[in-house]
């Protein structure tokens, strides 16, 4: 079951322009940008105590737009570019081994789309139960810090 979400259009006014101040005066380096957080298990936006979205900068930002991309499905929503995105879908009844091979690959498209990634490193993809794999993986961003994002599920059967 999909939870109802409810927005109300000054709230988002009222967020953009936290955005665009953070992204201005607040951050220590504003290369990074800053992110509403998210949380991806309970699928709704992270709040503080007053009940206003959370806004993350820095690294924080960046994994945030990551994992974002990285889960959300290439091609399904017209509000993105063709670009945007990933397509794990194409791995549904694909053979294991190429599951694995085709999960680094695409991992690798979507994280260096993003211009504060330099590179995808030390990906990591374990075979569980019930055709799925966990990934594992680390980015170098553009003042050249290894940065880790969260593991994820992928299945593939």
């Amino acid at each position: 079951m999909i939870p109802d979400i409810i927005i109300d259009v000054a709230d988002l006014a009222d967020d953009s322009e936290q955005l665009d101040n953070l992204a201005q005066d607040d951050l220590a380096d504003p290369s990074y940008g800053a992110s509403l957080s998210f949380d991806w298990r309970n699928m709704r936006l992270r709040v503080d105590l007053s009940g206003n979205p959370l806004v993350v900068t820095g690294q924080e930002s960046l994994v945030e737009d990551l994992v974002k991309a990285i889960l959300t499905e290439r091609y399904r929503y017209s509000l993105y570019s063709d670009d945007y995105g990933a397509e794990f879908w194409e791995l549904i009844g694909a053979e294991r081994d190429l599951a694995e091979t085709d999960v680094v690959r695409i991992l690798q498209e979507v994280c260096t789309l993003d211009p504060r990634v330099r590179a995808v490193e030390s990906i990591t993809v374990t075979p569980g139960a019930n055709a799925a794999l966990f990934v594992k993986f680390s980015i170098r961003d553009f003042t050249d810090t290894i940065v880790h994002v969260p593991e994820f599920t992928v299945r593939y059967g």
